[in-house]
């Protein structure tokens, strides 16, 4: 065994390990065992037995405190260690002592073996796993064991929890399974009072999730970290008194309410002391370097500021009492809400409870506090909000906690009250003022009432007297108090050795221990002796966001006594005016009150240089600097790089987000410099751009025949000139791409005669068509521009048009002529090496003999670019398409309906070398010939083209198909005040739909008894027509049979419907008697009553009856209705005969009176 260990030594010398550990140096690692190297020579049968048991886990800790494996001679760390031999590891140094390392959630190994440890301690967590009643959910159980470094621990929590477990028991639930992941808890352990002493991380594997098994983990404890007082923030018994100070180790923080509450600094030991801020402070709480308070200079909202005074800042926007700071979570009572409880944790706040509170005090997992909702009695409800509990019946104040776990109140009845937390246990203490008499040499008891409180330990309880004129006493543990002061107080605030208490509106400190009989000391306001005589301007802030405004904490002063000192500021958060993205801030020196200001720019973002086209023309007023990418409204602005101080000129954002601004700009070129002030912001930063000179204006090209070259005239400022052509599809692109993509050639300009800025260049026809030809062949328009051989301006293009290629051209076998000609064209018998010559109007004469066909195109003329040629040969209707409907032939342009078949062939007369090499119906390619059925209606386009002798002949054939149906007049008849559907009619019109005017054309006819047609128009009353139509006045002679012929013509082809209706003309009118009383009225005689009258008439016709009364409004009567009220009547019927329709008006008038 000894050789086996000698071996391991002699190895270990070998090695020059790379990775430092925390670990103990010159040891070895066996399994979960360390052990130092003198410990091994003197253990060595231990040490093998190990060494046996753990083959593979054998690793060196050398002087350097780096780790190797022995076996692989890999250098590890501590993280990669704790993973293969787990958390803990066991340390055995020389003399054989034992110290337990337990890494941590990062795998750091901590030494947690000394209970003197304060950052760490560890812990052991012994875990059950078991199935419950759903595979998908897991029953853990969780036991704490084996606590090292953590004083005073009696129970624990997992995650959290309010429901806390003593270290005898176990903590038991219910967890969702998931087999990919690991599951974590946090372990909290607390003191048997409830407040926290640390908390541990431990992750349980996933594979030891699957199963039921038992196992332990050993984790570190974080310990939490109190002040001397045991508590995070402040004392309860502060906090119960409005925060008034705090301490951490070297100072004491104070509201000094002789100088506005403003937060002062005092050395706990020397003779500092000085304000930090200048807001009105108070529920004071430090916690790591920062001190917590609520502002009542802005409205009791929750501010923080660090210990120097720097990095100020508020946390929420609520009315803030009882603040406790624990941890990362900020409790308050929120006054904007109905003093409910609030929990503010990384900016959010949560309401723990709605109950209205007082005195709020936050201790382990718990909540304490006066619920005025229940009589201001004393409750407790745990940090997540559940678990309510009141612990007193009478009423609650000022809350004190000690460390230990007891809780003193003051009762509304004026005594105090202890609770102990961990008993439950609610107690008086009666409260015996020894109170000075006249003389000062005798005190007299007396059973005292109290209200406020202040317990600084169970020796030392602080108080008000009721019975003593509200003066300070100090009382011990068993109520027996003895007076302090001589001062009526208010609160009682106890930081370092010092009771600060109020008086009125000042503050007083008194030492604690008060053995020479100090007077109180009034705090006063701290008046420096220098002053300040100039501070430096902060320089404005540009941001993009608001979020990125940073206050600066200090500003540079000169002083009077000649020294320059950084200085506090406090700046006013609420006052922060915001104008053209501007905010600015004011604020003052702290302990001094000078002013300063600060601004902070809101810059809108930049001008993107991509966005800005220049245009630099020759011509006076026409340049232009135009930005895009804008949004409507936004403001650019121009300056000369060399001053930006003021603007050249500016222009806004159109609604499409473009800018254009018109300035005069240098001809040569130069240099600019663009901003742009977006909505609610400041100005950009400038984007600077040159920009080139003017570029030359293209006047005119156009072709001169005589010479065969085409001629660009331009204004310009040099002769020295490139041209080129714009390449197909490229007419979207600026001119910067555009210019990348022309091929350019140089030409060199004439100046015109008589002309300062007009020069002019010509290129030969071949030569400009050539250039043409190779990037324009699919295009139907040439853009021509030119720039500066030295320039990158380009000029606006000329547009260079290409005409349509010549058709319908024919050749007369008998004349030797070319059909179809004019000026305008020229011919040639070959393209390639044959001259083009001038075509005449409407012919031209051609030579035939030895010759298949001429060449016809367009000519160039101005500044029209030749078209495509099109081959005519010496054949008469060389290409022949046939159009056949119904089977007849049409002709070109023909209007029919139905279907048409083409077909296409070539004249037997051409060449055999002829053939046809394209049939297009509207477009679209044929690949048969012959017998193509349309049926579509509209118009239709044959084009053909056939190659003959390698040259290409084409034929354009249309025709249109117009199929659509003659729409129905739907002729209607009825009398002019609407009845339809009678036997005959008294008076008729007749009308019949609407139809399209643009495709057909209708007319009507009237016919009388079979006689002559007369000329209709809808909507004619027939009656009247016809009297005027015949002068016929009789309406006997009206009477007759009546027929109404409509037709509707179909303009494109001619083809009509006729629809008719017949009817009967009665001019007969309806007979009627109306009766009063069996009486027959009679229109032209007043019927006179003095009795009721019974209204009645014949009902062979249609009958509507009104009277009316003394002149009155008309009411409708039906037959047989009775008037029996004195008064002149109106009596009025409208009769409309059945069989005809015809209506007449009858009317009666009546005077009945008694």
């Amino acid at each position: 065994m000894k050789r086996i260990l000698s071996a391991l030594l002699v190895l270990f010398l070998c090695f020059t390990p790379l990775v430092s550990a925390a670990l103990p140096a010159n040891s070895i690692i066996v399994g979960n065992k360390i052990y130092d190297v003198e410990y091994v020579k003197t253990h060595t049968d231990e040490v093998n037995q190990e060494i046996i048991k753990n083959a593979g886990y054998i690793y060196f800790i050398d002087n350097e405190g780096k780790i190797v494996n022995m076996e692989s001679g890999n250098v590890i760390s501590e993280d990669q260690l704790s993973k293969v031999l787990g958390s803990k590891l066991t340390y055995y140094d020389s003399s054989g002592n034992v110290k337990v390392y337990i890494s941590d959630s990062t795998g750091i190994y901590k030494d947690v073996a000394n209970e003197d440890v304060t950052s760490y301690g560890y812990a052991v967590a012994d875990i059950t796993i078991s199935s419950s009643l759903t595979s998908e959910y897991k029953v853990i159980s969780v036991r704490v064991k084996d606590i090292k470094g953590v004083k005073n621990a009696y129970s624990f929590a997992v995650n959290n929890e309010a429901n806390i477990r003593k270290l005898t028991e176990s903590y038991t639930y219910i967890s969702p399974l998931n087999l990919n992941e690991n599951l974590n808890m946090t372990i909290y352990l607390f003191t048997a009072a409830g407040l926290e002493l640390g908390s541990g991380s431990v992750t349980i594997p996933k594979d030891k999730l699957a199963s039921q098994t038992y196992f332990s983990i050993p984790f570190t404890v974080t310990l939490k970290s109190y002040s001397s007082t045991g508590f995070l923030g402040n004392t309860p018994g502060n906090l119960s008194n409005a925060g008034l100070a705090v301490q951490d180790d070297d100072f004491i923080y104070y509201s000094n309410l002789a100088d506005g509450g403003k937060i002062y600094k005092k050395s706990i030991t020397g003779i500092d002391e000085y304000p930090l801020v200048e807001d009105n402070a108070k529920y004071l709480n430090i916690q790591d370097d920062y001190i917590y308070y609520s502002n009542y200079s802005d409205g009791g909202k929750i501010y923080r500021v660090k210990t120097d005074g720097t990095g100020r800042q508020r946390l929420n926007n609520d009315m803030s009492s009882y603040i406790n700071v624990v941890g990362d979570d900020i409790y308050y009572i929120n006054n904007s809400d109905k003093a409910k409880i609030c929990r503010l944790r990384l900016g959010a706040k949560q309401v723990i409870t709605s109950d209205s509170a007082s005195f709020l005090t936050v201790f382990g997992n718990y909540i304490y506090y006066v619920n005025n909702s229940d009589k201001g009695r004393l409750y407790r409800i745990d940090v997540n909000g559940k678990n309510k509990t009141a612990l007193s019946r009478v009423g609650a104040r000022y809350i004190n906690l000690l460390s230990d776990g007891t809780l003193f109140f003051s009762g509304t009845d004026g005594k105090l009250y202890k609770y102990s937390i961990q008993s439950g246990n609610l107690s008086e203490i009666p409260i015996t003022s020894y109170i000075p008499q006249k003389g000062g040499n005798s005190t007299k008891p007396v059973r005292d009432k109290i209200s406020v409180v202040n317990v600084y330990s169970l020796n030392e309880i602080y108080y008000k007297s009721y019975y003593d004129g509200g003066r300070l006493y100090k009382a011990d543990m068993y109520g027996y108090g003895t007076r302090v002061v001589e001062d009526s107080i208010g609160y009682i605030n106890i930081a370092g050795d010092s009771i600060y208490y109020t008086k009125g509106n000042r503050l007083y400190r008194i030492p604690m221990n008060n053995s020479n009989n100090q007077k109180p000391e009034a705090v006063a306001k701290i008046k420096f002796d220098d002053k300040v005589v100039l501070i430096d301007p902060l320089p404005v802030l540009n941001v993009s966001d608001p979020s990125g405004i940073v206050l600066p904490d200090k500003v540079s002063a000169i002083m009077s006594d000649n020294t320059i000192r950084e200085l506090l500021v406090n700046w006013d958060l609420n006052k922060v005016s915001v104008k053209n993205g501007i905010y600015q801030y004011k604020g003052k020196i702290v302990g001094y009150g000078n002013s300063v200001s600060f601004a902070a720019a809101l810059n809108s973002e930049s001008i993107n240089p991509k966005n800005i086209y220049v245009e630099n023309s020759t011509d006076k007023g026409q340049d232009f600097i135009r930005v895009t990418g804008l949004k409507s409204g936004d403001i650019v602005y121009l300056y000369d790089p060399q001053n930006m101080t003021k603007a050249l000129t500016k222009a806004t954002a159109d609604k499409n987000g473009i800018a254009t601004i018109k300035f005069e700009l240098n001809s040569n070129g130069g240099t600019l410099a663009l901003t742009v002030k977006r909505a609610n912001r400041a100005e950009s930063r400038a984007t600077v751009i040159n920009y080139p000179s003017e570029a030359p204006i293209i006047v005119s090209v156009g072709y001169n025949e005589a010479d065969k070259k085409f001629e660009v005239v331009y204004k310009g400022n040099s002769s020295n000139i490139k041209f080129g052509f714009a390449p197909y599809l490229t007419i979207s692109l600026d001119n910067k791409e555009l210019d990348s993509r022309i091929s350019w050639n140089e030409a060199t300009a004439d100046q015109v005669e008589g002309e300062t800025n007009l020069y002019k260049f010509t290129v030969s026809y071949d030569d400009f068509m050539g250039v043409i030809g190779k990037v324009n062949a699919n295009d139907t328009v040439a853009r021509l521009y030119v720039k500066y051989q030295d320039g990158t301006s380009l000029s606006k293009p000329a547009y260079l048009y290409k005409q349509d290629m010549p058709l319908n051209l024919a050749f007369d076998v008998n004349s030797r002529r070319i059909l179809g000609t004019d000026a305008v064209m020229e011919y040639t018998y070959d393209p390639n090496t044959d001259s083009w010559r001038m075509c005449s109007a409407p012919y031209t004469d051609v030579a035939t003999s030895g010759k298949v066909g001429v060449y016809v195109r367009y000519k160039a003329y101005a500044n029209k670019l030749p078209s495509k040629y099109t081959f005519v040969p010496f054949v008469e209707n060389p290409i022949i398409v046939t159009a056949t409907n119904n089977g007849n032939t049409i002709s070109e342009g023909s209007v029919v309906e139905g279907v048409v078949n083409i077909s296409v062939a070539l004249n037997n007369n051409l060449p055999s070398s002829a053939k046809i090499s394209s049939v297009k119906v509207d477009g679209i390619i044929k690949s048969n010939y012959n017998n193509i059925a349309i049926s579509e209606e509209g118009l239709h386009t044959v084009y053909v083209e056939a190659t003959v002798e390698g040259a290409k002949i084409t034929k354009e054939f249309k025709f249109t198909i117009d199929n659509s149906e003659i729409p129905s007049a739907n002729i209607k008849i009825a009398t002019p005040w609407g009845d339809t559907g009678l036997q005959k009619y008294y008076e008729a019109k007749v009308t019949w739909d609407g139809f399209d005017s643009n495709k057909f054309t209708r007319s009507a006819v009237i016919i009388k008894d079979g006689g002559i047609p007369i000329p209709y128009f809808m909507g004619m009353n027939v009656v009247e027509y016809i009297k005027s139509a015949t002068n016929i006045t009789d309406d006997r002679k009206l009477n007759g049979t009546y027929k109404i012929k409509v037709t509707t013509t179909k303009k494109s082809t001619g083809k009509s419907k006729t629809e008719e209706i017949e009817f009967e003309i009665d001019r007969t009118l309806p007979s009627f008697e109306a009766y009063a009383n069996s009486d027959t009225l009679d229109t032209n005689t007043e019927y006179v009553a003095s009795n009721s009258i019974n209204l009645t008439w014949n009902d062979d016709n249609e009958v509507k009856a009104f009277i009316s009364r003394n002149g009155g409004q008309e009411v409708e009567i039906t037959n047989g209705s009775v008037i029996n009220l004195p008064g002149s009547y109106r009596l009025r019927f409208i009769v409309k005969r059945k069989e005809n329709g015809a209506v007449v008006e009858k009317v009666y008038r009546i005077n009945l009176s008694y």
